[in-house]
């Protein structure tokens, strides 16, 4: 029996004759790459290089933490397969009797003998199906030496021929050969095991469409291991764009001024995005009109800063569905950006309304495109937070009864929306002209000069 899986790929292959090639690196997606989503109440990263890797969940636990950046994971990954190979590893059955996993389950289940197999039928977690293949699986005595045969085949056109192999770990081999063919590997980005699909992902091979598209694998696991090497291919791009980029030869400050100018090329707002890190020229490219929808998505998801997504969230060229991604961001000021944003789709400004933060509910109650009902304003003018009275006193299709209503309040910075606003009325502006507040008196006086021009007209 492969008594432990991260020593697979010495003990298998003596066993079983199968290339080192193939056993340490199917071990190695066992051990290394077997992730789940990521939790806002996880440790830090600092926390978990602490940690002893004890079997396959916890090595995917600790892989997954919130923090890592591309360059982090990988060194993390090296870091606990060195870890690994250095303690004892948890045996076998003890793995298949303690694993939640399903998709390890079905790994061991295959690898292992009859023990193994036992362990996996009494394991509570184990799927009734797979449960019922385990006799099939058991009786399959010959998916090693179809393992070697894929490791000896030559031809892209035999190893498409073992790609159809029900047996995982064949398939797996398969990945693994290098000569393996485009159409085997995209054929293979479909298969129903994840490891196989998590495979096709890290491969060099891969081209780009295939692991773009296994970014929205319904796989956690392999999702993680797409995205990563998006990670590491733009990394990659950034480097080598740099070497030639005008933004590199720049100081900041004229950086700064390019990523402000309203008139800015879209490519090179979109250059400033990929060579730098800077969180305010980010957050400069981010609330520039000009900036395009990938240079968007891109700082959306590379750049964590709250005040550079307020600024992706409030662009109008930001796509639907980045904005809907961050609908469900931890903090309230960019969920309210969203809300705001005059361009996001009802479906996203419907989700937001479910949102119980005071800022979101503002963010909605200033969008002219999503409140336009004059009654509807007016009920929310009634609303406790000031931020959300602040909010229908800056929306454009207040009527001038609602914005006498706000006019009243306590609170000055509602106020001083009712004196900016084009809709109040004469008397109510004359009566904030009064006002003890410097800032509400002086608009008011700015309004009531502008409607005295109007008359005049």
């Amino acid at each position: 029996m492969c008594r432990a899986i991260s020593e697979g790929g010495a003990r298998c292959a003596g066993r079983h004759g199968i290339s080192d090639r193939v056993t340490a690196a199917t071990a190695g997606i066992m051990v290394g790459l077997t992730g789940s989503e990521t939790s806002q109440d996880n440790p830090t990263p600092e926390q978990e290089t602490e940690q002893q890797p004890k079997d396959v969940d916890s090595l995917r636990d600790i892989l997954q933490k919130e923090g890592f950046t591309s360059e982090d994971l990988q060194a993390k990954v090296s870091d606990l397969r060195e870890k690994l190979a250095q303690a004892r590893s948890p045996e076998s059955v003890r793995l298949a009797e303690t694993t939640e996993d399903p998709d390890v389950l079905r790994l061991l289940a295959e690898a292992e003998d009859d023990e193994v197999r036992e362990a996996i039928s009494e394991n509570p977690h184990t799927p009734e199906e797979l449960k019922e293949e385990l006799p099939e699986l058991a009786a399959d005595t010959t998916r090693w030496e179809r393992v070697k045969k894929v490791a000896d085949a030559f031809t892209p056109k035999q190893l498409d021929n073992y790609s159809k192999d029900k047996s995982v770990w064949v398939r797996l081999a398969v990945l693994l050969h290098p000569n393996v063919g485009a159409d085997t590997i995209t054929a293979l980005s479909k298969d129903p095991n994840p490891f196989v699909r998590l495979t096709v992902a890290l491969l060099p091979s891969t081209s780009k469409q295939v692991w773009e598209e296994l970014k929205n694998d319904p796989h956690p696991m392999v999702r993680f291991g797409a995205r990563d090497r998006a990670d590491r291919y733009r990394a990659k791009l950034a480097k080598e764009l740099k070497k030639t980029s005008v933004v590199s030869t720049l100081s900041k400050d004229e950086i700064l001024i390019l990523a402000k100018d309203r008139q800015a090329d879209p490519a090179l707002l979109n250059e400033i995005q990929m060579v730098e890190k800077d969180k305010t020229l980010i957050a400069a490219v981010a609330a520039n009109p000009r900036t395009p929808a990938k240079a968007l998505a891109d700082i959306h998801h590379y750049h964590g800063d709250a005040e550079v997504l307020e600024a992706v969230g409030s662009n109008k060229n930001t796509s639907q569905e980045t904005l809907a991604k961050m609908t469900d961001h931890y903090d309230p000021d960019v969920r309210a950006s969203v809300a705001g944003n005059t361009a996001a789709s009802k479906e996203v400004l419907e989700t937001l309304s479910k949102d119980r933060s005071p800022s979101v509910r503002a963010g909605l109650a200033s969008n002219s495109s999503y409140v336009s009902d004059p009654n509807k304003l007016q009920a929310l003018a009634k609303d406790r937070s000031w931020q959300v009275k602040a909010a229908v006193g800056s929306n454009p299709n207040t009527n001038s009864q609602t914005l006498t209503k706000l006019s009243k309040s306590r609170d000055v910075r509602v106020k001083l929306t009712v004196a900016k606003h084009p809709n109040t009325d004469e008397a109510t502006l004359r009566r904030l002209r009064r006002s003890s507040d410097k800032k509400v008196a002086k608009a008011a006086k700015t309004q009531l000069v502008r409607l005295k021009t109007q008359k005049k007209r």
